[in-house]
């Protein structure tokens, strides 16, 4: 026979026309509801570390500024040790150390010599004057920092003691 039996027959609906169970639709809501909430803490969570990102960004920033800060600082210390020393007729040598070169006795004439009334102590005119012999191209603006960078204590005079601790910045010497 051609016809197929009743309880051999089974009878199938499309996807869409089956009806949901009521309890896997509370089961759906409850996922769907997990979900939103877990999206919504991933939202937070990326907003925080972006604000977190920002802030390390700043510091960031700010700390490199110091950084150039304190770089140009050491160059300038060591350009104003570099300029002290060749007026003292010290050679500048990086593969010597310059205690070898520097002894009291030697910086005493050397700062005597730049102390031209004898007072004990380099005013900045003192100062000026001998840089100007040494280049006549020194600019007043690098005369004041330098007189500035040596007179430690800010009394408007370099005193010996100052002096030897300009002169002994990178020997190591004190």
């Amino acid at each position: 026979m051609g016809c197929s039996s009743p309880s051999t027959h089974t009878h199938t609906h499309p996807a869409g026309a089956r009806r949901p169970n009521p309890s896997s639709l509370m089961g759906l809501d409850d996922e769907l509801n997990a979900l939103i909430l877990g999206a919504e803490a991933t939202g937070d969570t990326c907003k925080g570390a972006q604000k977190e990102a920002t802030k390390m960004r700043r510091k960031s920033k700010e700390f490199a500024a110091q950084l150039e800060e304190m770089h140009a600082k050491v160059e300038n210390m060591a350009d104003a040790s570099k300029i002290w020393k060749e007026l003292g007729g010290f050679k500048v040598n990086r593969r010597r150390s310059a205690s070898k070169e520097l002894d009291s006795d030697q910086l005493r004439k050397a700062f005597d010599d730049i102390d031209a009334d004898g007072s004990g102590e380099i005013d900045e005119a003192e100062l000026s004057k001998a840089l100007k012999n040494m280049d006549s191209t020194i600019k007043d603006e690098t005369v004041k920092k330098l007189f500035t960078f040596a007179d430690t204590d800010g009394s408007g005079s370099i005193t010996f003691e100052e002096y030897k601790n300009i002169m002994t910045i990178h020997s190591g010497m004190s």
